[in-house]
């Protein structure tokens, strides 16, 4: 029995779960997506869809380089430092309606 406690505590050592990363790239979000960056982020090739919502943040900053989309009625927010949180709201058309400086989430 104390074999099987000590091999499942060493396995779940083994599979420590990341919290935070340094890169996001390469894809398309359709859903409400939040990504955490341990220092610097730095996220490219990315298309939000009209459903998507992607939220960016890190300590010291957010880097987007290379393609980056956003579709209309697609939501992205970008945190990084300490700076605040500036969110811009458009309509189906493009326009912007709401300009909001530290939203609630």
């Amino acid at each position: 029995m104390s074999a099987l406690v000590s091999l499942s505590i060493s396995s779940s050592i083994a599979q420590t779960p990341v919290d935070s990363v340094d890169t996001y790239q390469h894809q398309t979000v359709s859903s409400r997506v939040s990504v955490q960056g341990r220092h610097v982020l730095t996220s490219s090739d990315i298309t939000v869809t009209s459903t998507g919502d992607l939220k960016l943040s890190a300590p010291d900053g957010v880097v987007m380089t290379g393609p980056f989309t956003v579709q209309l009625g697609g939501v992205l927010q970008v945190n990084g430092g300490r700076q605040w949180l500036i969110r811009y709201t458009y309509d189906s058309s493009g326009n912007r309606i709401c300009r909001e400086k530290n939203p609630s989430e």
